[in-house]
């Protein structure tokens, strides 16, 4: 009895250790669709690029464990390796549901077969423009469709796109550039403990598709979630030298589980520390301007966090302060030399023409086309009517006409 039991307890650990003599693990329609379901359900702990951590990919390993046929028993490895798989799928049949020259269908994928010639051509022609991974996946699809495909796009989530998207829950900058192989097929995981982990944005072949998880953003558009929205719109004040305890601009801002060290671009040029005093004494106020931009940036040259905040927030007030200097229509000290000309001939026309000629008129306008003249006429007090007189007859160099004499009524 006793080995009947031991006999018994060995066959139910072997099949819980799966076959020993096959190393690969096999799947079937019903794992596929049952761990793809548990990945929706735990949507809300994919990391920023799309992937899981490790225990995701270890929950989703127990919860078939169940359904195992043949084969290795699904592990965590395993697990990574179908949903990379899973992703170059989606990203290739999204792909093709939106190129032109044929229809896919959940049926017959996208229909290419050697009868339609033309499809055929379009289908030669888009395939060769995929590296090997992905063209490997299309050609699944040729001419059958992907059942899990409305599962597996659940987990895709539009975003903003440009350089100046920003993305809340980004931990770390992303890479300069990630080709679609290593983002789709090498990818895959977002666990903490890796260096790797949640730094890397999945950047597809722009001609494979332009949906993707996660776009590549501009590096100075990826800010930590710690950043909190409501910073001040001006900087903190610089460290004073030989005051350690002083307070100073952010020396570091967390990304991720790390923190980088930030300097202002001032010491990064001369390695020499610089107080406040001497900056304000010995650089001019347009250049310190600029540097002010720049304080919080790292040693990779990348914007921290709340540096960029800053540099935000001060821009918008500069151009607040613009517009509302546009809107107020402050007037000018002087007006233009056309009006100050136009208002000198209408008032010599109001009090200078009960005295002049027509001639003496067109003389003195001749006058007036010299600004500095009409100026000077127009600053005459209008009341002390002989000094104006006579200001004008100097303009025209005329002599004061002769008195008129009397008749003696003696003589």
């Amino acid at each position: 009895m006793a080995n009947k039991s031991k006999i018994k307890k060995d066959k139910r650990k072997a099949e819980r250790a799966g076959d020993p003599g096959e190393k690969n693990a096999h799947w079937t329609q019903k794992e596929e669709q049952e761990a793809l379901q548990y990945y929706v359900d735990h949507k809300s702990e994919a990391g920023a690029n799309g992937n899981f951590q490790g225990v995701v990919h270890r929950g989703a390993a127990q919860a078939i464990a169940h359904l195992r046929v043949r084969g290795a028993v699904k592990e965590e490895k395993h697990m990574r390796g179908k949903y990379r798989e899973w992703r170059v799928n989606r990203t290739v049949v999204h792909a093709m549901k939106q190129k032109s020259g044929w229809t896919y269908t959940e049926e017959g994928g996208a229909g290419i077969t050697a009868e339609n010639t033309m499809a055929e051509g379009k289908w030669k022609e888009w395939i060769n423009t995929l590296d090997a991974t992905h063209k490997t996946a299309a050609n699944k699809f040729k001419t059958k469709g992907w059942p899990l495909y409305h599962l597996m796009d659940q987990l895709y989530v539009e975003r903003a796109k440009g350089n100046r998207a920003y993305y809340a829950n980004l931990k770390k900058h992303a890479k300069g550039t990630v080709s679609s192989s290593s983002s789709d097929s090498s990818g895959g995981s977002d666990d903490s403990d890796s260096d790797s982990s949640g730094s890397e944005v999945e950047v597809v072949n722009p001609q494979v598709s332009q949906e993707l998880p996660a776009d590549q953003p501009h590096p100075s558009s990826q800010l930590p979630d710690t950043v909190s929205p409501s910073r001040p719109s001006t900087p903190p004040p610089t460290a004073q030298t030989g005051h350690p305890s002083a307070p100073a601009t952010p020396s570091s801002a967390r990304v991720g589980d790390k923190r980088a060290p930030t300097s202002p671009t001032v010491q990064k040029r001369t390695g020499k520390k610089r107080s406040k005093t001497d900056l304000n004494t010995t650089t001019p106020a347009s250049h310190r301007n600029s540097q002010e931009v720049s304080f919080g940036s790292t040693s990779s040259g990348k914007f921290t966090g709340p540096a960029a905040l800053m540099a935000i927030s001060r821009s918008l007030d500069n151009h607040g302060l613009n517009v509302k200097a546009g809107l107020e229509g402050r007037s000018r000290g002087v007006d233009a030399t056309p009006k100050r000309l136009r208002d000198a001939v209408t008032r010599a026309q109001l009090l200078e023409h009960d005295w002049l000629s027509t001639d003496e008129m067109l003389n003195l306008l001749d006058v007036f086309e010299n600004i500095r003249s009409a100026d000077a006429y127009l600053a005459l007090d209008e009341a002390n009517v002989e000094l104006r007189k006579a200001w004008v007859r100097k303009r025209l160099q005329m002599q004061p006409p002769p008195p008129v004499q009397e008749e003696d009524v003696f003589m």
